[in-house]
């Protein structure tokens, strides 16, 4: 079965930009599997700095978006979670997030919103570099 990969998001978070989407439209050919490969780089070492990351699913094209509530982490299938709360701490990091296998789609945006520990926007000097990358199969 033929592997796909899609750069959804490559981005600098910094205090000017706080979160940023990545959409991608399968146009009717529903993937098997698919997982979302991030790579997370702290530029500035903070340790409060976090990056979320959320999954939507819509049923036209991105019209109707629906907070998708099952993201499969390193906790398995017995704990899906709606978000995966991502601190760059250690400084680069990497995480696989699945979606899970039952799910049908044709449209998926993924958010990722930056923010300290706090939940405050970062200090000016704060700076993560963000890549995500769509991976599914047909």
């Amino acid at each position: 079965m033929p592997v796909h990969v899609d750069h959804l998001i490559s981005n600098r978070f910094d205090v000017s930009l706080e979160s940023i989407a990545g959409t991608h439209d399968f146009q009717g050919a529903a993937p098997h599997r698919v997982s979302l490969y991030v790579s997370y780089n702290d530029l500035t070492g903070a340790p409060t700095e976090q990056i979320r990351i959320s999954v939507d699913l819509s049923p036209d094209d991105g019209q109707t978006l629906i907070d998708y509530d099952k993201l499969l982490t390193e906790a398995g299938t017995d704990a899906p979670v709606a978000n995966v709360n991502t601190g760059a701490s250690p400084q680069n990091a990497t995480d696989v997030i699945d979606i899970s296998p039952e799910t049908v789609m044709d449209y998926i945006r993924v958010l990722a919103e930056a923010h300290t520990a706090g939940a405050t926007p970062f200090a000016a000097a704060q700076r993560i570099d963000l890549d995500c990358w769509l991976v599914w199969e047909t």
